[in-house]
């Protein structure tokens, strides 16, 4: 069997993808993008399953870039899943090289019949893929310069680039927004400067190499929470929503899909009913919608 890294920081998701690809491939399940980069290294996966926002130094976007970046890597069929779906988000993960995106929540069975068109012998580039496929896939073939300057201009994280000289040569326009730096104040000045300016440890602070271009790094600084704003506060809940909506959607499916011993689908049925539960928390904790009905009963 080719060999698939699950790499997932929530256990809930690792065990839905499990449950849905063990039939095809070997699993390594692992929990953050430094432990994913050192498992390619030393195994060279066929493929990848990929979230995005982990704990470490990394997040999804970085390590895709890192390995699409790598000729001897770049085979590796990556697919990233993720909470992550606004439409910027999706072009940046293609700039990144990402060969599939699958928002939160997603089928596991329409996963599983990607990733086996495209890896298993069968079902190979050569071959006839599903029309889901194909559309994917050929999402991810416009002009790199074209869904990279997208990428960087809708991005919702702030980004600064810096050249080959070691001087900031491009920020877009969520750094500026986020860090209240002007792209006039920031463009030319050198990285110990531009980080003094920043007050941020610039070699721990999501730093991409990004070599084989004319960029030195690419600098990430995520997206800021206000906490009186409400769009915003909105989109990190529905981020967080997604989750427990995920592993909700494909347990059920595979419920209804995949035929299990009954042990298996007890379990499944339990873990499925666990996160009605995390989601009925999430709604009543953050949004407390009883508390804010003026004079309405509890």
């Amino acid at each position: 069997m080719k060999k698939l890294l699950v790499v997932d920081d929530q256990p809930v998701i690792r065990k839905m993808l499990c449950l849905a690809l063990r039939d095809h491939f070997e699993i390594e399940e692992l929990a953050d993008a430094d432990a994913a980069y050192a498992s390619v290294m030393a195994e060279r996966p066929a493929g990848i399953v990929l979230d995005v926002m982990m704990p470490g130094s990394m997040n999804g976007f970085q390590l895709c870039e890192r390995i699409k970046r790598d000729a001897e890597l770049s085979f590796i069929h990556i697919v990233l899943v993720t909470a992550c779906g606004q439409v910027s988000d999706q072009e940046l993960g293609r700039a990144v090289g990402a060969d599939a995106y699958f928002v939160k929540p997603f089928s596991p069975v329409a996963l599983a019949r990607h990733l086996t068109d495209a890896l298993l012998p069968a079902g190979g580039p050569a071959a006839v893929r599903s029309e889901e496929s194909k559309t994917m896939i050929a999402a991810n073939q416009a002009p790199a310069s074209d869904t990279a300057e997208t990428a960087w201009t809708l991005s919702p994280w702030g980004l600064a680039a810096i050249c080959r000289d070691g001087k900031v040569s491009r920020v877009n326009p969520a750094f500026e927004q986020h860090t209240g730096i002007t792209a006039a104040t920031a463009l030319g000045m050198r990285e110990p400067d531009f980080a003094a300016l920043l007050a941020l440890p610039l070699s721990g602070h999501r730093r991409v190499d990004a070599a084989g271009s004319s960029l030195s790094a690419i600098h990430y600084f995520p997206p800021v929470t206000a906490a009186g704003n409400t769009d915003l506060r909105l989109s990190r809940l529905a981020e967080v929503l997604r989750e427990p909506l995920t592993s909700i959607y494909g347990f059920a499916e595979l419920l209804l899909t995949q035929d299990y011993p009954e042990e298996i689908r007890d379990d499944l049925m339990a873990t499925l009913l666990k996160q009605v539960e995390v989601m009925s928390n999430i709604i009543n904790e953050d949004l407390d919608i009883s508390s804010r009905k003026a004079g309405g009963p509890a």
